[in-house]
């Protein structure tokens, strides 16, 4: 069982397996600014060291923390940065290819812990957005995961009559405050 990917393809198969990665830190005051470094990533750490000494870490950030989406930097070819509550760093590879291969890593590790959308969140995306603007292709803003999110929202779409009134917004006037049908302004 190989618990470590230490070259490309970066591909994870198991929620216990660590991306080892080399590349350089970015300065994300200043992008002409890197540093040779090495990076860890697992289920729950994002790790850069100065080497592949664990003695030299340099920044750490738990994934259960992430505020940022990790994608490709503007302005870069191949880097991203991973952002926490409280603490972030960038990191760049020596290709695109191994970018979208981490980040396809991070979204793996991201479902390992907290599991698939949920209907609840599919439908307030339906009912917020017109999702006959989307692109699913592959071209579209989605990439690769275009097609998995037009299958999920057509399945939720299927099972959920999205025109129904819930109840609890139907007209009730026990729920009405009663001043609001009275001709009285309140206090008179």
């Amino acid at each position: 069982m190989n618990y470590s990917i230490s070259s490309p393809p970066y591909k994870v198969q198991r929620c216990d397996q660590v991306l080892l990665l080399k590349g350089k830190k970015l300065n994300l005051t200043d992008y002409c600014i890197k540093s040779d470094a090495f990076m860890t990533l697992s289920i729950y750490m994002a790790n850069v060291f100065e080497d592949e000494n664990a003695n030299k870490l340099l920044e750490s950030v738990p994934l259960d923390q992430i505020t940022y989406y990790p994608n490709e930097l503007s302005g870069t070819l191949s880097c991203t940065k991973f952002t926490g509550k409280t603490r972030s760093f960038g990191f760049c590879f020596d290709t695109a290819e191994i970018l979208d291969q981490v980040i396809e890593a991070y979204e793996f590790f991201r479902v390992c812990r907290e599991g698939t959308p949920t209907p609840n969140i599919l439908k307030l995306l339906l009912e917020a957005c017109d999702m006959s603007k989307i692109d699913f292709s592959e071209k579209g803003p989605l990439g690769k995961d275009g097609l998995k999110y037009k299958k999920m929202v057509e399945d939720y779409k299927a099972k959920n009559d999205l025109n129904k009134t819930p109840p609890e917004l139907k007209y009730n006037p026990d729920k009405i405050n009663k001043y609001y049908n009275t001709k009285k302004a309140p206090g008179t």
